[in-house]
């Protein structure tokens, strides 16, 4: 995978446009992620320098003079050298008659101005990687092709021969018989002889023994059917009756069996012979077993791959979501601490914000846990007693499973703490209760989760390959169909499923395996063909005890200050907010929509703002590259950064980049004062030892 990745990054880009601004900020932002680029402001020249050079992609622009994209990308795709270069339209051309001409041209892809980076980014990611899978799938094809061409051959080469053998014979049978028998022994092939009317085995070469793993004395002889080298001999029996018909038979496909009960794939061939009035049969075996693997194995590649498209999709997809539904969360959370603040200690009202303020951080927690798939990140790793996540997860499982199946749960209170992310521990309780349910979707039946802690002694741990010590042990039974013997050691291999299509992508008890082994511990999977399956997960428990969690109820010791800051967020609804949170506190905020027109205040008047807050994604200029500006104008004002979900920035990148703090939306007031305090504190740290930092 990390080849794959590096073989993306060294890409060649090639962008054409007549803007030389629109080049040199496409041109940034891939050089930024590794990609090499090549810039070119005419259509009119594409076609020379692609021939000069192939590129990997093409970013092509549609308004052009002289000739516009959809002629280029014409002239593209009529040349059979460059026709397989994946084109992206990339223009300010937004109707649908348009996109639909760009793709009818050979366009793959289509972004309009003016674009995200993000976008740009993803799209060209995405076609990199389809183009790439493409090449290995066609070379795949290409080599299948060829060996069965070289297969073919080698048929049609044997059948000249068979056919010559049999005219020789008849006119010669003597001259030509040590001809035919060095031909015969020294065959690639398996070959064997045959009396057609009692259909004993005359005589066999080297290459049958080697293919069966029988000797020649074994066989010589005997019936050709009673040798028990067919899975099916009813099928070899046939085509050796119509023998008394026809002249010959031809690549037959048989399941072949060794002495060893290896199992083989054959090409069946057999010919009929006329000599001294006597008819023998001349039969060939073939092995394919590699052809049929190879087969298989592109199969699985190119099935892979559209899995692999769809995972990213869904990625993308949780990512928009998560971004839009922390927005959503921001009111929520401040107003309900506005409200905890400004009510009296002794109100009923506060047991209810209480509720309120506990589910929306609920919520947050489920948008970190989406963002975190969309990112494909671990997440970070704390001690957590894990029957509250159970519990949670049970509630939701609970929602979606039919009332034919019922659930029973044995969750223990005096579990211990283990290490791990409790966004993980959440997807191995939901992809194992929901592999239950598939098992009794159809039938009904009983799901049992219990969790508990147990010791695991030297014959137990060294069973489980782990080591000895107190697990929490979390078991997931069903009542189901059991899984047969011969699948139990495939269970856990990636894309591996037994289920229709539409219900299973074969990765969950995948993903389950690596996050219990990756926490040092282990699955044990007892099952039974109609009676059910039961799943044990063991997770070692590193402390027996947890520090009560403060963070679901409305925080309410708030420091404040007098500081003057400047907000930016391009979504007015938050800057609103937190503009009237923050000047709550004791504040003084001025508030801007467009980081360009912050920009330009700041320019104009830099020492009446002590600290800036702002958001990370926002049109024309996005919060990180504001922060660059803001520091060459005055390089020791203090800069927060904030964001919902970026797929180019994290805290520990912002941190290095030199901006002073860094924050995940939804925030909350006691969050934000917490972290402007914890700015402002640093800063004067800094500031007493006579350090100024810039980015």
């Amino acid at each position: 995978m990390t080849d794959h990745k590096n073989e993306m990054l060294m890409s060649t880009i090639l962008i054409v446009d007549d803007i030389p601004e629109n080049l040199r900020l496409i041109s940034l932002i891939l050089k930024e992620h590794g990609y090499n680029i090549r810039v070119l402001r005419s259509g009119k020249r594409v076609m020379s320098s692609v021939l000069f050079s192939l590129p990997d992609l093409i970013l092509l622009d549609i308004m052009m003079p002289e000739i516009d994209g959809y002629e280029v990308c014409r002239q593209l795709k009529s040349d059979e050298k460059t026709s397989k270069i994946p084109v992206i339209f990339i223009s300010a051309l937004d109707d649908m008659v348009d996109k639909v001409k760009a793709f009818s041209v050979g366009g793959v892809d289509y972004i309009s101005k003016p674009f995200q980076a993000e976008e740009v980014l993803v799209r060209v990611q995405t076609h990199l990687s389809i183009s790439n899978l493409q090449k290995m799938v066609t070379a795949r094809n290409e080599k299948l092709q060829h060996e069965i061409a070289e297969h073919r051959k080698t048929s049609a080469a044997l059948q000249e021969r068979e056919e010559a053998y049999r005219n020789l014979l008849e006119k010669k049978l003597k001259d030509t018989e040590e001809k035919f028998r060095l031909s015969f022994m020294t065959a690639l092939d398996a070959y064997f002889w045959t009396n057609l009317e009692e259909d004993r085995i005359i005589e066999i070469n080297p290459a049958f023994e080697n293919l069966f793993g029988v000797t020649r004395d074994e066989v010589i002889g005997k019936m050709f059917l009673d040798l028990d080298i067919f899975y099916d001999p009813d099928k070899p029996k046939k085509f050796l009756s119509e023998l008394k018909s026809k002249d010959f038979v031809k690549d037959i496909e048989l399941k072949g069996k060794r002495k060893d009960e290896q199992t083989i794939t054959v090409l069946f061939s057999a010919s009929k012979l006329l000599i001294n009035n006597q008819t023998f049969i001349l039969g060939t075996i073939k092995d394919i077993t590699s052809h049929r693997m190879l087969e298989a194995e592109n199969k699985k590649l190119t099935d892979q791959f559209y899995q692999v498209q769809k995972m990213e999709a869904i990625g993308t997809l949780a990512g928009g979501i998560a971004h839009d539904f922390n927005n959503i969360l921001v009111p929520i959370i401040c107003y309900t601490e506005i409200m905890a603040d400004e009510i009296p200690e002794d109100s009923p009202l506060h047991s209810s914000l209480d509720e309120i303020y506990s589910a929306a951080i609920r919520a947050k927690s489920l948008v970190s846990q989406i963002l975190t798939f969309a990112r494909q990140e671990k997440g970070e790793v704390n001690l957590i007693q894990i029957q509250h996540i159970v519990k949670e997860a049970l509630k939701l499982i609970r929602s979606t499973v039919p009332t034919t199946i019922e659930i029973r749960h044995d969750i223990s209170s005096d579990c211990g703490v283990i290490k791990a992310n409790p966004t993980q521990i959440h997807q191995i309780v939901m992809n194992l209760t929901t592999n239950a349910y598939h098992a009794m979707e159809e039938t009904g039946g009983t799901m049992k989760i219990s969790l508990n802690e147990v010791a695991l002694n030297g014959e137990d741990a060294g069973s489980l390959n782990v080591g000895q010590g107190i697990y929490a042990c979390l078991t997931v039974s069903d009542t189901g169909t059991g899984i047969p013997e011969d699948l139990k050691e495939k269970i856990f291999d990636p894309f591996f499923t037994t289920k229709e299509q539409g219900k299973g992508t074969g990765i969950g008890l995948s993903v389950v395996h690596g996050i219990v082994k990756n926490y040092g511990g282990a699955i044990r999977v007892d099952s039974e063909i109609g009676k059910g399956t039961s799943f044990n997960v063991y997770l070692p428990v590193v402390e027996s005890y947890l520090k009560k969690d403060d963070d679901l109820q409305v925080k309410k010791a708030i420091q404040g200050g007098t500081e003057r800051i400047l907000f930016v967020d391009d979504e007015a609804v938050v800057g609103t907010l937190y503009k009237s949170m923050l000047e709550r506190l004791g504040y003084k905020v001025t508030s801007y929509t467009s980081s360009i027109k912050a920009l330009e205040i700041f320019r104009t008047s830099p020492d009446e703002f002590d600290m800036v807050i702002t958001d990370m994604t926002m049109p024309a200029m996005s919060g990180d590259k504001l922060a660059v500006e803001l520091v060459k104008i005055r390089p020791d004002i203090p800069v927060v950064l904030c964001t919902g979900f970026s797929t180019t920035i994290s805290e520990a990148k912002a941190l290095s980049m030199g901006i002073s703090g860094f924050l995940m939306k939804p925030v909350g007031i006691s969050d934000f004062d917490k972290k402007i305090r914890a700015v402002f504190e640093k800063q004067e740290t800094l500031g007493s030892r006579g350090c100024r930092c810039s980015i």
